[in-house]
C-alpha cells in the first residue's frame, strides 16, 4: 500500500509530574508499601484543565504546518482513544468543530482499539488510500489517561499520562513510501486483565457500581506481559513474513510505550537492537494510544531518514497485538 507520511505533530500538556510528586499523590498505604524507586518514570506530562479535543486540536494544527497544509486540504479525520471526551457526540466531531471545519463537510469517525489505536487508524486510512476513497487523511490520537488514575494502583499510578499526536497520509504512487504489512490478533482470554469496568452503559450515573473505583483504570501488569509474551514472537515472525523481510532489514523499532519494563522486555524477547529501539517512555510516560505516535514523531523528526523501514508494534486491552511495517 503506497502510503506517505507528510508530517507529524505532538501536543504536550504543559504540566508535568516528577516520579516524586507522583509517589507523593499515592495513597498512604502505598507509600508505606514501596519506595520512590518503584516509580520508574522520572518525567510525564498531564493536563489539568484541557480536554481531549482541544489537545488534539493542538496536535493536528502541529501537523499541517509541518505538512505545509491547511485543515481544508484534508479529506477524512480519524481520531483514535482509548477514551472518548464524552459518550456522544464522537471526539472526531468536537476535533473537526475545533478547527474551524464545522461546515466543510469533511467526514470524521473515532476509532477505539485503546493503546492500539494509531495503528488500527493507519491500517483502515491505508485502505481509503489504496482504493482511492479518500487522498489525504489526518489520524489524530489524544489522551488524558491522568484523569483515570488509581492513585491505590501502582502500576497505573507509576506510568499514565497525557498527550496528543497527529500524522498526516497520503497515497503516493511514485515515490517508495508504502506499508510492507500490516497484522492484528485479538486474544479476547485478556479482556479482563487491562479496564474501566463503569462510565459506559453497564454501570453509570442512573446504575452506578458498587465501587467507585469502577471508574478508574485498572490493570494486571504480570498477566498482560505472560500472555503477550506467549504471542509476541509469532506474531513478529508472521508480520516480517508478510513484508518479505528479515529483522536485520529493520532500521527503526517504535513500540506503545508502555512502561520501561515492558519495553525493555520486548526488546530481550524480540532481540530488537537498542540503538534501533524508540524509547521514550521515562521522559513521557505511558501516553496510552497518543504513547505510539508521539514516539514515531520522535522517530521521524529526531532519526530516521526517507527510505527507512520502521516496524511499528503495541499491545492494547482485550488483549490485541498489532503491528506495520512501513518504509518512511
Amino acid at each position: 500500500m503506497n502510503t506517505k507520511i507528510l508530517g507529524t505533530g505532538v501536543y504536550l500538556p504543559k504540566t508535568s509530574l516528577t516520579a516524586k510528586q507522583a509517589h507523593e499523590k499515592s495513597s498512604q498505604s502505598l507509600q508505606r508499601e514501596i519506595g520512590l524507586e518503584h516509580f520508574d518514570v522520572e518525567h510525564r506530562y498531564v493536563s489539568e484543565n484541557e480536554t481531549i479535543s482541544e489537545m488534539a486540536a493542538k496536535a493536528l494544527a502541529s501537523a499541517l504546518e509541518c505538512s505545509r497544509l491547511k485543515a481544508t486540504d484534508l479529506d477524512l479525520i480519524i481520531f483514535g482513544g482509548a477514551m472518548p471526551e464524552q459518550p456522544i457526540p464522537s471526539t472526531a466531531v468536537l476535533l473537526h468543530h475545533k478547527m474551524g471545519l464545522g461546515d466543510s463537510g469533511i467526514p470524521c469517525f473515532d476509532i477505539n482499539s485503546t493503546c492500539t489505536s494509531f495503528l488500527t487508524a493507519l491500517d483502515v486510512a491505508a485502505s481509503f488510500l489504496i482504493t482511492k476513497r479518500y487522498h489525504r487523511i489526518a489520524l489524530v490520537n489524544s489522551e488524558v489517561g491522568s484523569k483515570g488514575i488509581n492513585w491505590k494502583e501502582l502500576e497505573v499510578a507509576s506510568i499514565i499520562a497525557d498527550g496528543a499526536s497527529a500524522v498526516i497520509v497520503e497515497a503516493d504512487d511514485q515515490g517508495p513510501s508504502k506499508i510492507m504489512a500490516s497484522l492484528s490478533n485479538t486474544y479476547s482470554i485478556g479482556a479482563k486483565l487491562c479496564e474501566i469496568k463503569a462510565g459506559g452503559s453497564r454501570f453509570n450515573i442512573v446504575t452506578p457500581p458498587d465501587d467507585p473505583d469502577d471508574y478508574l483504570f485498572r490493570m494486571e501488569g504480570r498477566g498482560i506481559y505472560k500472555l503477550a509474551s506467549r504471542y509476541l514472537p509469532q506474531f513478529v515472525s508472521q508480520l516480517l513474513k508478510k513484508a518479505n523481510l528479515q529483522l536485520s532489514e529493520i532500521d527503526w523499532v517504535v513500540p506503545h510505550q508502555a512502561s520501561p519494563t515492558a519495553i525493555l522486555q520486548l526488546s530481550r524477547k524480540l532481540d530488537f537492537a537498542d540503538e534501533k529501539l524508540i524509547n521514550i517512555i521515562q521522559t513521557h510516560g505511558n501516553q496510552v494510544s497518543a504513547s505510539l505516535p508521539i514516539a514515531l514523531d520522535n522517530c521521524l523528526k529526531e532519526k530516521a531518514k526517507r527510505g527507512d523501514k520502521i516496524l511499528l508494534i503495541g499491545t492494547g486491552a482485550g488483549i490485541s497485538i498489532s503491528g506495520s511495517i512501513l518504509v518512511y
